[in-house]
């Protein structure tokens, strides 16, 4: 049977690329196709009626028709807007970086609809919560176990010794946890994991978005969970994220 010509989906905009004089080329992650690139023809003009739709961060139901090379955008409805992150430039930069590590950590054409839901999940949770920084920290940690690299955090990663509660390090080359035997040992570069940053870090790996949101963190062990986990996702990816740099301005 061959493939229908024009197909519907809802998905998030991740990020757009200008090509030509007026169009633009669309990422948009949905949780049954994963990321969709379609372009949408004469977007970037005054006159256009599907520029207000596809901006980057918007939940979006579209219409698409299957082209050659790239398929064609024709027609766009916004499902929501997250106009509350939009009102907000630490907010917006926030989202901005959920959606860039969504985008590196999920492939095209591929169905991840636990990223997306991950996804979708902290956008709406960032318009009205008063604690970013747990819910950057939870998404992050989701995210890598979400695509095959949860951090092991319960046991040395190299001897598999159980770590009992105490000070540790971290190797992002290793992908968890080294006991101080196997620290002395390695050659790789690891950064400090303190027992309140390791309890933080396990919880969120097990808990729910909104329970994560509730436990209390002290504001340095936060800081010491994301630069392990920022580092380790440097590692994964193998660069670094353009996002962050703004997150870190608008943070001051």
């Amino acid at each position: 049977m061959a493939a229908r010509k024009t197909y519907k989906t809802r998905g998030i905009v991740l990020r757009h690329t200008p090509i030509g004089e007026a169009d633009r080329v669309l990422t948009i992650f949905t949780p049954e196709l994963g990321k969709v690139r379609a372009a949408a023809r004469g977007v970037r003009r005054i006159t256009s009626k599907l520029a207000g739709h596809l901006e980057p961060l918007t939940y979006v139901s579209v219409s698409i028709s299957r082209g050659r090379t790239l398929d064609v955008i024709s027609d766009a409805q916004i499902v929501r807007s997250f106009v509350r992150l939009r009102e907000d430039l630490s907010r917006m930069s926030s989202a901005s970086y959920l959606a860039e590590l969504a985008d590196a950590f999920s492939t095209e054409r591929e169905p991840n609809p636990e990223m997306f839901q991950l996804l979708i999940g902290c956008l709406e949770a960032l318009e009205s919560t008063a604690e970013p920084t747990r819910l950057l920290r939870w998404f992050e940690v989701r995210t890598l176990d979400t695509a095959g690299f949860r951090p092991e955090l319960y046991e040395c990663i190299e001897c598999r010794l159980r770590l009992e509660p105490g000070d540790y390090v971290y190797s992002s080359a290793r992908g968890g946890a080294l006991c101080h035997q196997c620290k002395t040992l390695s050659v790789d570069p690891v950064l400090p994991l303190s027992l309140g940053a390791n309890k933080a870090l396990r919880y969120y790996l097990r808990r729910t978005l909104a329970d994560s949101l509730d436990l209390e963190v002290p504001a340095p062990i936060l800081m010491e969970a994301g630069r392990l986990t920022r580092a380790y996702i440097r590692y994964v990816l193998e660069r670094d994220l353009k996002s962050i740099d703004l997150m870190d301005i608008v943070a001051g």
